[in-house]
């Protein structure tokens, strides 16, 4: 095997060269305790980083079946993938991955981002990281107990951190601190979403991409407090300071019960505490010190049409709606009466409750954001991927997989590789050229414009690309935070 090594102001790491590529794999950016805030990791001798570190804390099983360990509490590694050859002379830009998983599973190690330096030979270097999980990244405890820093942050605060580490260190691995990207799919969109409120990180990243994502997932305190609470309800403890020692199977199977409704992908996430996110973010992201960088900002047409499989939506989504959004339950179910006034039959009536949960859940979101950063000023891009089914996270698969037999796109046109592998090449053309020159305009698509306030100009990724100016594209009416809830 054939060794790189890098001195860096945190340690010396050795990393594996493979063809055109360098791989820097469980490097521990910092040290978690049980609800404690994270402790940055520095070396004094040198360490192997050819291999994944442990994931974060998860349930073995998602909805896509067994997930791969081997799982751990002090899970906080990250992984670098730099150009074998730096063709530039110059540092290269950073693409900084946060996965998603609805804050409670995946890791560093799930990105297809590697590709874009291993396959592409693009010249930037891509960082993947871990970050604490469900209860054990996103409980507040404030309330409970005073002896522990669980504020419903500790996995923003894991990814502060990595990011604080890569800002000092990456130079050393020939990367430039002053041109960081943040991307993220889902939970990951979300994340950098946050992180544009957050006063420690702001300065710190000069780009973002977002797919199904935005500022959406932040929650008040009362919010947490309550939804905490649930959790704590189903764990059973005696008492809760037993939560800081007991096994932490038992934290999980809660979690399982917790997260088994259609709610679940809203029950964890960042909080808006007063320190790491301020309380008055919402304002905050309006005014001349909110976050400012170029953005590009994607959704899929059909995010949520998996509920158009439940032959009871009909009769089940109002209280699926206070799920997905607590109080605000009721705004989904005044826009569907709205939206479904002209339906036909039910099937209408069915995709109806999809575009709600869709908008309201993610592409309003994505709109709303770019509207706030295009009326300050900033430089933003949009696009709706669209090839059918179009559902969520499908840009994201056909950004890393393309025609693969994996990619769920279910095209039996004969030249559907074809159509597949065009849309990827021009996904990863954009999104190299975002990176590197702060623009995803590629002559692999049309010309694609930015958004302007008032006007929603966007890329629609389907067989055939194109850019239009749709009128009001997603549903108004929602406040910036998907779930709000008073005391029960």
């Amino acid at each position: 095997m054939d060794i790189c090594t890098i001195s860096s102001p945190s340690g010396q790491f050795r990393g594996k060269i493979e063809a055109n590529a360098v791989f820097f794999l469980g490097i521990p950016y910092a040290h978690a305790k049980r609800f404690r805030r994270p402790v940055p990791a520095e070396f004094s001798e040198g360490i192997d980083c050819f291999a994944y570190g442990p994931k974060s804390i998860q349930n073995p099983q998602d909805m896509r079946g067994p997930v791969e360990g081997p799982f751990s509490e002090d899970c906080l590694s990250l992984n670098i993938v730099c150009p074998r050859k730096n063709r530039t002379g110059k540092p290269l830009p950073v693409l900084f991955d946060i996965h998603g998983g609805a804050f409670q599973t995946g890791s560093g190690r799930d990105s297809g981002l590697f590709t874009l330096v291993t396959e592409e030979d693009a010249q930037l270097i891509v960082v993947s990281i871990n970050y604490r999980l469900g209860a054990l990244g996103y409980l507040y405890l404030k309330d409970w107990l005073a002896d522990c820093d669980a504020d419903g942050n500790l996995g923003m605060y894991d990814q502060l951190c990595a990011l604080q580490w890569v800002v000092k260190n990456i130079a050393s691995f020939g990367g430039d601190p002053n041109r960081i990207t943040l991307h993220g799919v889902s939970a990951g969109g979300k994340s950098v979403g946050a992180m544009m409120l957050t006063p420690a990180a702001k300065p710190l990243f000069s780009q973002a991409i977002l797919s199904s994502g935005g500022i959406m997932a932040v929650r008040t305190p009362e919010t947490a407090r309550i939804l905490s609470g649930r959790y704590l309800n189903i764990l059973g403890l005696e008492d809760v300071q037993e939560i800081m020692s007991c096994p932490v199977d038992k934290i999980l199977a809660a979690q399982l019960e917790f997260a088994k409704s259609a709610g679940s992908t809203c029950l964890f996430g960042p909080v808006a505490d007063g320190e790491l996110i301020l309380f008055e973010w919402k304002d905050d992201i309006r005014s001349e010190n909110g976050w400012m960088g170029h953005t590009l900002v994607g959704n899929n047409l059909h995010e949520l049409m998996f509920f158009a499989f439940n032959p009871h939506l009909l009769e089940q989504a109002p209280a699926i709606a206070a799920e997905l959004f607590g109080d605000r339950g009721k705004i989904a179910e005044q826009a569907f009466a709205e939206l479904s006034k002209d339906a036909a039959d039910d099937k209408a009536k069915v995709d109806c409750w999809v575009k709600v949960f869709s908008d309201y859940m993610y592409r309003s979101h994505g709109d709303n954001l770019a509207q706030i950063l295009a009326k300050r000023g900033g430089k933003v891009w949009t696009y709706s991927f669209d090839y059918p089914p179009a559902h969520h996270s499908q840009d994201a698969v056909t950004l890393h997989m393309g025609g693969s037999a994996e990619s769920p796109v279910p095209d039996k046109a004969p030249d559907a590789k074809e159509a597949k592998d065009r849309i990827m090449k021009a996904m990863r053309d954009a999104f190299i050229n975002f990176v590197i020159k702060g623009d995803p305009n590629t002559p692999l698509l049309p010309e694609w414009g930015c958004v302007t306030p008032g006007h929603y100009q966007r890329m629609h990724l389907d067989r055939t690309c194109t850019f239009d100016d749709p009128e009001a594209p997603s549903l108004g009416g929602f406040p910036d935070d998907v779930i709000h809830l008073e005391e029960d």
